[in-house]
């Protein structure tokens, strides 16, 4: 297991417990019509997990970028799994705000379920569908003072630079 891993493993084991514990829960993609229940995405999350490349992702900024809901859990819950910071990001806001925030917060890794959306970015690894597509040069910064950072939430940047405010999983 790799030293990164530890640093989700607190919010990990709590989303762990609860998706085992509600294991027939069904969660509905209204969109898209396909049901999935919480025990669905815990085996689809540990299969994952398995991939010694998406594992050397640990302690790596990743913004998410999905199209479809589920795919934002998805990958919410792989970078918890993984120890990566979770940088959600909302198409709601528009691409030219996605890219903003993706300028200012400055993620290693962009995790989506639709490669278009990641046009034009300046990130060294996307991950499409399980699928990773990254440049030869990969360098991934560890930031020490994220270390213990679950999920950076950004907002809208009405006032024309995004802010984030940091969640970490310590007690």
């Amino acid at each position: 297991k790799c030293i990164w891993c530890c640093i989700g493993d607190k919010m990990w084991e709590y989303i762990k417990k609860n998706l085992e514990e509600n294991a027939s829960s069904v969660i509905k993609e209204y969109d898209y019509g396909k049901t999935y229940t919480y025990l669905d995405l815990l085996h689809e999350i540990e299969s994952i997990e398995k991939d010694e490349q998406i594992l050397a992702f640990g302690g790596a900024k990743c913004a998410i970028l999905c199209r479809k809901d589920i795919e934002t859990v998805k990958a919410l819950l792989l970078c918890w799994r993984v120890g990566m910071t979770a940088i959600p990001l909302s198409l709601n806001y528009g691409q030219k705000h996605c890219k903003s925030i993706i300028e200012t917060t400055a993620p290693d890794i962009i995790i989506s379920d639709d490669l278009e959306l990641c046009d034009g970015l300046d990130i060294a690894v996307i991950i499409v569908n399980g699928k990773i597509y990254s440049s030869p040069d990969i360098h991934i910064t560890i930031e020490e003072e994220l270390q213990n950072v679950e999920i950076m939430m950004c907002t809208s940047g009405t006032t024309g630079d995004p802010k984030a405010i940091m969640f970490s999983g310590k007690a």
